[in-house]
């Protein structure tokens, strides 16, 4: 017998992983956690409070790849002043 869950089920375990592995591992980590509770809620027939885990798990690796994002731009900032020779920066 094949479960047939009435919440469409979102791809975000990818999503989390990428946002755990190259932007920022405690935000990838909570989405990963909260889309596994949603999974869980969904097959349990709560679909409410599994449609409010996937949403919450979006929004928390939304915010890590923009917080990666903003780290990432740093860096390269950071790295290109290192790179300039004082000559060509202005006083």
């Amino acid at each position: 017998m094949k479960l047939v869950l009435s919440v469409e089920r979102p791809w975000i375990i990818g999503t989390a992983a990428f946002s755990a592995i190259l932007c920022c591992l405690p935000t990838g980590m909570i989405a990963a956690c909260l889309a596994v509770y949603g999974d869980n809620l969904a097959e349990k027939g709560d679909d409410i409070k599994a449609e409010r885990a996937y949403t919450n798990a979006k929004l928390v690796n939304a915010i890590g790849i923009t917080l990666g994002l903003i780290m990432y731009g740093f860096l390269i900032l950071i790295a290109l002043a290192e790179v300039i020779p004082d000559e060509y920066l202005m006083d």
